[in-house]
């Protein structure tokens, strides 16, 4: 992370989904009621988003037992959304069955999280971060 990222200070957790939000807000269903970590940036030139999350809820141990969540991310952006696995640096393409998109809300199923960061984010703001 560097200054090309913006950190979304108009970021919070919400139960409905299908409410309407205002313009310069983002807002975000983790998919369970057990404590978890989501913080979220947006990229100053492009506007694509990254959020890292990650399961606060126990004391570390040396076991990271991933647990599958769906998150819903409100006025999202995001053209080609990646996972990346922060302790391993590896980067997936979410499957075409594991996202979806309607009007700026972005539904990603079966995201792995466990006591660790993971990063939901948009492929070019890795890609912009290799090419400096």
């Amino acid at each position: 992370f560097d200054d090309n990222l913006l950190l979304i200070n108009n970021l919070h957790d919400t139960h409905n989904t299908n409410t309407k939000i205002e313009k310069n807000e983002v807002k975000y269903n983790k998919g369970t009621d057990r404590s978890i970590s989501v913080y979220g940036y947006t990229h100053k030139t492009s506007k694509k988003q990254v959020f890292t999350i990650w399961n606060d809820e126990y004391i570390p141990t040396n076991v990271n037992t991933p647990k599958n969540l769906t998150f819903t991310i409100l006025n999202g952006n995001f053209d080609v959304p990646v996972y990346v696995d922060i302790l391993t640096g590896a980067v997936y393409e979410m499957a075409a069955t594991d996202w979806t998109k309607t009007d700026n809300k972005y539904v990603f199923k079966n995201i792995p999280i466990y006591d660790a960061p993971i990063l939901i984010a948009d492929k070019s703001v890795l890609v912009s971060f290799q090419k400096e």
